[in-house]
């Protein structure tokens, strides 16, 4: 139950007070059937029957003061039998109304209104939401959803329902109402690893692979933003697609795939199909050469069977602490060909060289708009003092 300290400014009623706070927490929660908003000695919570729609029942409670209770006293008077009001230890509770049977939600709002103009209302709140939905996403409709739409990705976020990357565009959906964070959080919880749990705890992101079955596998991104989880599914067959299903130059890769050692390297933008290139490349040597294919990744992505050729694929994290040591560590392994889920900082991108230059077939991506602008993203990870020495090792190994 996060707390959300919010500037309101001077407003007139607390219903306008409620109304702001759930704006504000639909955004970052979800939407709650009960909200509770705190300033000074005033205490109001709203209550309604489902997570969305107006709130029909308000609870304000305050210290006694001089003339307050007169003025409350007044309000009370023209509606009769709407409220429930009784003070206990200086502290005033007003319940409006007293019972929902047969409440005029009209006269409700405005004996909250009257009342509101009795006490004087501060400008800073402390608000919180209670009663979020907590019903089980279920991973296997997003799933279904994901191969219906030809989705590459689905995004969860507290406040709206799952959002689809179709075509490179992100298409609003309905197959479930409005998520809630106690939701995606009770998700990520269920679909990781106790050690995945306690690196989204700690840290507050975590990446994995998830597998439902029948359907595909996906690389799930879990992050917290504003103080609530979010979740990003990237979908993921589990049949490994072809040269011809990607409609990629066939010929071209074949060649690439025939190579004995040197460095490939797969560049483009976020979502471009780099990791499915290198997916379909694996698979082809797979199915061909006998051979032994050492895969490092984070996370494990699309899952490789052994065929004509071993794969043995390491997630960093789990299997090996990071890229570095899987790298420096495969040359013992006894591979042919070690693929390398991404070239992210210097001495990955170092070790990667080395054992493109010593023998190796290496297979790897890395974030690039152009082709051209590779050699130049390489050498830039690197000290002004080694460039030459890459430079050289780059025109060996690609």
């Amino acid at each position: 139950m996060a707390e959300h300290i919010l500037g309101m400014g001077m407003r007139e009623s607390v219903r306008e007070i409620i109304s702001m706070g759930e704006a504000q927490l639909a955004k970052v929660e979800g939407m709650p059937r009960r909200l509770v908003a705190l300033s000074g000695d005033l205490d109001v919570s709203a209550d309604r029957p489902e997570y969305s729609g107006p709130f029909t029942s308000y609870t304000l409670k305050f210290h006694v003061e001089n003339g307050i209770t007169e003025k409350v006293d007044a309000v009370l008077k023209d509606y009769p039998g709407l409220c429930e009001a009784h003070a206990e230890d200086s502290v005033y509770t007003i319940k409006c109304p007293a019972t929902e049977e047969g409440a005029d939600s009209e006269k409700v709002d405005e004996a909250v209104d009257a009342l509101s103009k009795c006490i004087k209302l501060k400008e800073i709140w402390r608000v919180h939401g209670e009663n979020f939905r907590i019903d089980p996403i279920s991973v296997e409709l997003l799933f279904k959803a994901m191969v219906a739409y030809k989705a590459s990705d689905v995004h969860l976020t507290p406040g709206i329902p799952p959002v689809f990357r179709v075509d490179n565009e992100t298409r609003n959906s309905d197959i479930m109402p409005p998520l809630s964070a106690a939701q995606i959080r009770a998700m990520i919880k269920n679909i990781c690893t106790t050690g995945e749990w306690q690196e989204f705890e700690e840290a507050h992101q975590t990446s994995f692979n998830y597998h439902q079955m029948g359907l595909g596998y996906s690389r799930v991104s879990a992050f917290v933003k504003g103080g609530a989880p979010h979740c990003t599914f990237r979908y993921l067959p589990e049949t490994i697609p072809s040269f011809e299903d990607l409609h990629i130059p066939a010929e071209t890769m074949k060649e690439l795939a025939k190579l004995h050692h040197g460095l490939v390297l797969v560049t483009g933008m976020t979502g471009s199909g780099k990791t499915t290139t290198v997916a379909a490349l694996v698979d082809w040597i797979n199915s061909t050469k006998t051979c032994h294919i050492l895969c490092i990744e984070n996370p494990v992505e699309f899952v490789h069977r052994n065929k004509r050729a071993i794969v043995s694929q390491r997630n960093t994290g789990k299997d090996v602490r990071n890229f570095n040591e899987a790298v420096t560590a495969s040359l013992r392994h006894d591979p042919d060909v070690i693929v390398i889920g991404e070239m992210r900082d210097p001495d990955t991108i170092r070790s990667a060289i080395s054992a493109a230059a010593t023998g190796h077939l290496v297979i790897s991506t890395l974030h690039s708009n152009t082709a051209s602008e590779v050699i130049n993203r390489i050498i830039s990870f690197f000290d002004p003092v080694e460039r030459d020495l890459v430079r050289l090792q780059l025109r060996d190994s690609i």
